[in-house]
């Protein structure tokens, strides 16, 4: 049995990857198998079972490594959906050109607008973020954001089956966004930015709380994978 508050207590004894599937209140009936996906950097673990080419995959921040994205169409021939307003990713993908990869120049947030992005001081890093950090620059530069149910809109989804976010920090307004507009990805895989101003490790516990609360109440698949950094 998963004991969730025993977790909450010490957030940092949470393991990298957390997998939880089919669960019933705060019980786990069944673990479901993990496998890794990609390289040592971008990759990621997912559950396998029941992916189709038929399945909607949302991979928000790309960077320059689509290792796992790639993996997933290889072995799945699924289509994946990009997203990443960040320059170098959108010439990264250009170069690349990757069959059944559909990459859009823009970001996920809880609104949708124009917002200010934050390069990377050291010209050889690709990730920026909305929130300005030491290591960022001063200066930022425009882009286009839009909430996660907008996308899926245009794009003519009804549901996702795995929802991937690297997003440098706008993960926590997302996250809050979806679950207001109740949107239930079968999986879930975060990068949480707690060392980023301006959030804490309150502030991933409490997100951590939030997921497990709307997994026992909503789904009845679903994987979470946690990598906190």
């Amino acid at each position: 049995m998963f004991d969730i508050k025993r977790k909450l207590n010490d957030l940092k004894a949470i393991p990298d990857h957390l997998y939880l599937k089919n669960l019933k209140r705060s019980e786990i009936q069944k673990t479901c198998p993990g496998e890794w996906y990609g390289s040592d950097y971008g990759g990621w673990v997912i559950c396998p079972t029941g992916l189709a080419k038929t399945s909607i995959i949302y991979s928000l921040g790309i960077g320059e490594d689509i290792s796992w994205d790639e993996e997933l169409i290889a072995k799945h021939g699924v289509e994946v959906f990009g997203f990443d307003p960040t320059p170098k990713s959108a010439a990264y993908i250009q170069q690349r050109n990757p069959r059944n990869f559909n990459f859009f120049q823009m970001g996920v947030a809880d609104h949708d607008g124009l917002f200010k992005f934050y390069p990377p001081r050291n010209e050889d890093y690709v990730s920026c973020s909305l929130f300005r950090q030491k290591d960022l620059k001063d200066e930022p530069i425009l882009v286009k954001m839009m909430t996660l149910d907008a996308i899926m809109k245009q794009l003519g989804h009804e549901e996702i089956d795995i929802l991937k976010m690297d997003i440098e920090g706008a993960e926590y307004g997302v996250i809050e966004d979806i679950i207001k507009k109740s949107i239930f990805p079968r999986q879930i895989l975060i990068e949480f930015h707690h060392r980023f101003d301006p959030f804490s490790i309150a502030d991933t516990k409490k997100q951590f709380m939030t997921l497990c609360v709307m997994i026992t109440k909503c789904f009845t698949f679903l994987i979470i994978i946690k990598s906190f950094r």
